[in-house]
């Protein structure tokens, strides 16, 4: 009889491993093994005080929202937010002291590329805050930020355009999912944003192109503490029924 119950609660085990195996949050499906957030589509406008904000509608190859979409809004001020300043012929880099990247999970799937208004309508999935760090190995000596902007001209005219940055989670409803503390100098998470194609309007470089944010995710905490849980009453009962 032990055998059975011993084979039973085995074969529980197994079944509730493989059903919390894809994470479910606010309607998005992933795989706990999941580490990186890709989009295919990323525009931003950034304003000649150095303030940006980028938006885009996240790929769902690895993140499956059935019926929703999710989409993403980074932002950071200009003026004494730009807290260091590289020009090297046509080439411009701007170092950022902190920006902020919000992701939405969106049910009414009204991306539109000509507003970024449409990408944070949603409700807050995931919300992260730049993650502050000493930026000398870059090129910013003692200057500590987050983001890092660059931008290349020929003749005056942008040609290309970089962004990087580190991010700390801080809200939303995957926020345990991903407040891991693995990546660089105990970041969260990793962003990088790169725009080929690019036109000036108004002074505002319009840009698009592509970007993807780098983490780890983990299993949801209460999954891990309902599946112990189940495992530590089968050995109780297994221990009392020896006795």
């Amino acid at each position: 009889m032990l055998r059975k119950i011993m084979t039973a609660a085995f074969a529980l085990a197994v079944s509730a491993t493989a059903s919390a195996s894809v994470i479910n949050i606010g309607g998005v499906e992933f795989e706990p093994s999941g580490n990186n957030i890709s989009s295919g589509q990323v525009f931003q406008e950034l304003n000649p005080d150095g303030s940006f904000t980028t938006w885009g509608l996240i790929d769902e190859t690895d993140y499956n929202c059935v019926g929703c979409e999710l989409t993403f809004v980074a932002s950071a001020a200009g003026g004494a937010n730009v807290v260091g300043t590289k020009v090297d012929g046509g080439n411009v880099s701007n170092a950022y002291a902190s920006f902020s990247l919000k992701v939405y999970v969106d049910y009414a799937e009204n991306f539109s590329a000509g507003d970024s208004s449409k990408s944070e309508d949603g409700d807050l999935w995931l919300e992260l805050a730049g993650h502050s760090t000493d930026l000398t190995d870059l090129g910013f000596a003692g200057v500590m930020g987050s983001f890092i902007g660059d931008l290349a001209t020929i003749n005056g005219n942008p040609i290309f355009l970089l962004g990087r940055g580190i991010l700390d989670v801080v809200g939303g409803l995957a926020a345990s999912n991903f407040d891991t503390d693995t990546q660089f100098d105990g970041s969260d998470l990793q962003t990088t944003v790169a725009f080929p194609n690019n036109s000036v309007t108004g002074g505002v470089v319009v840009s698009e192109g592509t970007g993807s944010f780098s983490g780890q995710s983990i299993p949801e905490p209460a999954s891990i503490a309902l599946l112990g849980l189940g495992l530590l009453g089968f050995a109780g009962a297994a221990r009392r029924r020896k006795a």
